[in-house]
């Protein structure tokens, strides 16, 4: 019976967990050069269709200070996020290339 219990409330548990993150659309973009790099937390990087949406500024130290989400569009970065420097707050940053 735990055992259908648990197989049962995994789905709902998705369910909730991905109705809570806020949709792309609801984000700005970030705006940077074509070149730049950019950061944010990579507990705060999620998917949303073909956007990453994090944090995402150019410039490290507002990395680890910064709140406010944007996006920006897969195809607009040269590769995958890529672990980049930890904060003095503890947190862990990611860094993209824009295209």
């Amino acid at each position: 019976m735990k055992k259908l219990l648990a197989i049962a409330a995994a789905p709902i548990a998705m369910l909730l967990l991905s109705a809570s993150a806020p949709a792309a659309a609801d984000t700005p973009t970030v705006q940077a050069q074509s070149g730049a790099n950019l950061y944010c937390w990579k507990g705060r990087l999620y998917e949303a269709g073909n956007d990453l949406v994090c944090n995402w500024t150019d410039n490290i130290k507002e990395a680890c200070e910064e709140s406010k989400m944007t996006n920006i569009g897969k195809d607009a970065v040269t590769s995958e996020p890529a672990k980049a420097k930890r904060c003095e707050n503890g947190e862990w940053l990611v860094r993209v290339t824009k295209k």
